[in-house]
Parts: structure tokens; C-alpha cells; sequence
């Protein structure tokens, strides 16, 4: 790790520690949404019927999206992490003792609103925390927390899930509970960026101001594609691998490859990435996603395919930490809270249509997929280059130079 990135993590306050903290407990236990399908199957349904519940849920987190943006800017980023744990515990435990069919649909539809509410808050509270010049690293740092509580949770949730799923429903309670009340106890009410400036001082700001920012516009539509190639590691790649011969022992170590990386190697990786302007970073990111899965297809073996995936994970770490201090640095503070909403329904948006377009291209035509998938990552490599090219802004613009970085700025 370099001196600057040890730097870096050294000028963070207790507050990010707690949020990163958090961010690893609730990824630790998220064992419901992973074992949904499976949950709804055994209690008697069809895999149609399945596959409708993890729609409602998907339903939720586009109306997260946009609530948890605006409930941040408006009553802060404790308020809305607290509202967002201390519900889903609730609605998890709901949902334990359910098994009408409409009544699981509709707690579904709830549960995905109330678990994924604080990803905007939390999202934005990063950016708060750190310096334009480090959020980099933040974001890094955060992601190597959910990262690794994936590594360890899921597979905690499959060992419960043998004994009964109310267990399983119970243990992501208890999770969502701790970061509730860490949040509740170790997190202040408001961030305030300079001495004096107080909650009702922040200008009042709406959606429309949000989706009036051609720049970020342009940005979301970049990186849009880009998003299909995340989706198809647990959709079309899982069949894939079926199709090549491999158990599911071996789909999942290829996941685990990528989680692996990322906890290891993409805190480092930034000391790196950090040097350069933003497109050139995230350029290279996304042509080493799009070619790295695409490459999937010419492969049918386990150590071969592991290099496909090793690829594509080099670029996730190349680009994720960089896209999301751009997005930062792009937001006003008063608006933070809704351009992380914006991007999270971007994304959550995708959660429902990159898994359905990447199964159905492999049905269709396998290489179809792959050939999709690498342009995907040069559309998106070509696109941000484009939105996020140098503006000239003048010298009273307090949005000037945003960036923090060598050469591109964006003003919000």
C-alpha cells in the first residue's frame, strides 16, 4: 500500500469507520435476498412464482432509490439508515411467518424497499467524509468492507437455511439491528461541511434540479451498459458454467475468485488509479470488463475460465472506486443524498433487466452474449470519455474544479 493511500485512510474520522463497519455487518448478514428463490420454492411455489417475488423486490429498491435520496438531503444520513435497519428487521421478521403466496409478494415489495433504503445515505455520507482528493480511497475502502462481508455471510446463510429459514430470516435481523443501532449511537444527525453552516442554512433543492444536471445525465447513461456485464455473474454465467461441465462447487470458488481480488488487491490498486484524471481510469476498467467476460466465451474449462475471471475483476477494481467519487464530486452537497439516489435506481434498474437480457441472449445465441457483453464495455468506455470530458468553468464557480484530480473537472 502506498504512502498516499496509508495517508488517506489515516484522515478519515471515527464516522467513516462506523459507516464501513456497517457496511460489512449488513452485507455479513444479508443471507435473505440470496436465498429468496429458494426460500419461496420450498415453501411450495413455482419457479414463475419465484422469480415474480424477486421482481416485487427489485420493485422496492427503485422506490429506495429515490425516497432514500430525498429523506438524506432532507433529515440527514442517520436518520434514513436507522429507518432503513430498523424496518427490514422488522419486515424480515414479518416475512418468517408467512406462506400465502399475495402476502409474501407484498412483503417482498416492502422488504426491498425498507433493506435498500440507506444505500444513498450511506453512499453520500462517504463522500461527506473524505476529501474530493481521497474519496477514491473511501469508496475503495467501502467496498472492500461489503466485499468481504459477502465472502463469509452467504455461506453462514446457506448453513442456516438446512436447519429452517426462519433462521435465516432472524440472523439478517439481528445484523440490520446492530447497524441500526451503531448508527443510531455512534453517528451524528447532520454533517456539516464548514463552522456555522447549520441544517436550515443548506439550500432548499428537488428532483428537478437533479435531472436538470446534463452532466450527470450524460454520466449515468455512460456508465449505464457497463452495468449488463455486472449482472451476468449470477445469471447467464451461472448457466454458462453448467453448460461447460462445472458443479456449482466451481461456479461458486469462480465468484469467490472475484471477491477475493477485490478484499486483497483494490485498496492498493487505488494508490495507483488515483494519480490519473477519471475517464482514462474508467475507460480502461470498462474495456477490461467487457473484454474479460466476452473472453468467457471462448473457454469451457475451470483454470481458464478463472483467468477470464481474474480479468474482468481488474477492471471492477479499476473503475468502481473511481465512478463513484466522480458521482461525489459531481453532487452538490445539498443534493448529494439524490444524485446517489439517482445512481442507485440506475443500478437497480439494471438488477432487473441486465439478469433477464443476459439469460435470454445465452438462450437464444450463446455468442450473441459475448460479443453483447464487449460491446457493452467499449460503449461504455466510449460514452465516458464523452461525458466526462474538460469544461472550461469560471474561477467564481464554486463547483469548479470538483475533481480534485490532473485534469478533468465537472461542474455540478
Amino acid at each position: 500500500m502506498d504512502r498516499a493511500t496509508r495517508q488517506a485512510l489515516r484522515s478519515f474520522p471515527p464516522a467513516m469507520w462506523v459507516v464501513v463497519s456497517g457496511n460489512f455487518v449488513n452485507r455479513f448478514g444479508g443471507f435473505v435476498a440470496p436465498l429468496l428463490v429458494l426460500y419461496v420454492i420450498r415453501l411450495g411455489y413455482s419457479k414463475t412464482q419465484a422469480g415474480l417475488v424477486l421482481a416485487a423486490y427489485g420493485l422496492g429498491k427503485l422506490g429506495s432509490a429515490f425516497a432514500g435520496g430525498v429523506w438524506t438531503d432532507r433529515h440527514g444520513h442517520r436518520f434514513v439508515i436507522i429507518t432503513s435497519m430498523f424496518s427490514s428487521a422488522a419486515m424480515m421478521l414479518v416475512m418468517s411467518a408467512l406462506s400465502d403466496y399475495r402476502a409474501i409478494l407484498g412483503a417482498t415489495l416492502l422488504l426491498g424497499f425498507a433493506s435498500e433504503l440507506f444505500r444513498p445515505a450511506t453512499q453520500a455520507l462517504i463522500a461527506e467524509l473524505s476529501a474530493p482528493e481521497n474519496r477514491i480511497t473511501a469508496f475503495a475502502l467501502n467496498r472492500l468492507a461489503v466485499n468481504a462481508g459477502f465472502a463469509f455471510g452467504p455461506a453462514l446463510g446457506g448453513w442456516l437455511a438446512h436447519g429452517s429459514f426462519f433462521w435465516v430470516f432472524a440472523g439478517n435481523a439481528l445484523t440490520e439491528t446492530i447497524y441500526g443501532v451503531l448508527a443510531w449511537r455512534a453517528l451524528p444527525a447532520r454533517f456539516v461541511r464548514a463552522p456555522g453552516v447549520h441544517a436550515t442554512d443548506t439550500p432548499a433543492g428537488t428532483w428537478r434540479d437533479v435531472l436538470g444536471d446534463r452532466r450527470l445525465l450524460l454520466f449515468l447513461a455512460a456508465i449505464f451498459p457497463m452495468t449488463f456485464i455486472f449482472m451476468q455473474a449470477t445469471s447467464s454465467f451461472a448457466l454458462y458454467t453448467a453448460d461447460c461441465g462445472l458443479g456449482s462447487g466451481e461456479y461458486g470458488l469462480l465468484l469467490s475468485c472475484n471477491g477475493v481480488l477485490i478484499v486483497v488487491g483494490e485498496l492498493s490498486l487505488t494508490g495507483l488509479t488515483r494519480r490519473f484524471s477519471p475517464a482514462p481510469v474508467l475507460m480502461l476498467g470498462y474495456l477490461l470488463l467487457g473484454v474479460g467476460f466476452a473472453l468467457g466465451g471462448f473457454v469451457h474449462t475451470f483454470w481458464p475460465l478463472a483467468g477470464t475471471v481474474v480479468l474482468w475483476t481488474l477492471g471492477e477494481m479499476i473503475s468502481a472506486p473511481t465512478q463513484g467519487a466522480v458521482l461525489a464530486n459531481m453532487a452538490p452537497d445539498h443534493l448529494r443524498g439524490r444524485y446517489m439516489g439517482a445512481s442507485g435506481f440506475l443500478w437497480s434498474a439494471a438488477t432487473i433487466v441486465g439478469p433477464w437480457l443476459g439469460t435470454t441472449l445465452y438462450a437464444w445465441h450463446p455468442p450473441a452474449l459475448w460479443w453483447t457483453a464487449a460491446g457493452a464495455g467499449l460503449a461504455s468506455a466510449g460514452a465516458v470519455r464523452y461525458a466526462l470530458r474538460p469544461v472550461r468553468t469560471p474561477a467564481a464557480d464554486p463547483n469548479a474544479g470538483a475533481f480534485g484530480d490532473k485534469g478533468t473537472r465537472v461542474s455540478g
